[in-house]
């Protein structure tokens, strides 16, 4: 809307093996053009893979000055019941050169990370990770990426 406000629903389906999708999704959002201060909410409920699906998303992100700060809820009732939770901090010392971390809470245990990234401007992209991104648990790892077009 002009007043930076999004409304939105949509369908997904169709079939995988013997079983027919069918999920509505319908969402909110406010400050749709503030790229690191906004807020959101989705919810999805239906059918998939022949059983009763419900799915709710919060989240929320916000910037003052260098410093952005987000949390993110996720809330799955299918097969079983899942709840993860992701908290997100990033500080920009330039444009180019940052430091932010993550922490993520699934299932009653926890997972951290921290990753300084220097990027654009010279055409060559470095982050350095601290953990791992995708383990249940901190993982002691150490990682270098170093992107460079040809």
């Amino acid at each position: 809307t002009r007043n930076d406000y999004a409304l939105f629903a949509g369908w997904e389906g169709g079939q995988y093996e013997t079983f027919h999708d069918r999920v509505f999704i319908v969402g909110f959002q406010g400050r749709v053009t503030a790229q690191f201060t906004n807020y959101r909410v989705t919810y999805s409920w239906g059918i998939r893979a022949g059983q009763p699906i419900r799915f709710l998303e919060p989240q929320v992100s916000l910037k003052i000055v260098s410093l952005t700060a987000g949390i993110q809820s996720q809330f799955l009732w299918h097969t079983e019941t899942q709840r993860q939770h992701i908290f997100t901090l990033t500080y920009d010392f330039t444009p180019a050169l940052s430091l932010g971390g993550r922490f993520v809470w699934r299932e009653e245990q926890g997972n951290v990370y921290f990753a300084l990234r220097r990027s654009g401007y010279a055409g060559t992209d470095l982050f350095v990770i601290l953990g791992d991104p995708n383990a249940e648990r901190f993982q002691k790892r150490l990682i270098a990426k170093v992107i460079r077009p040809f």
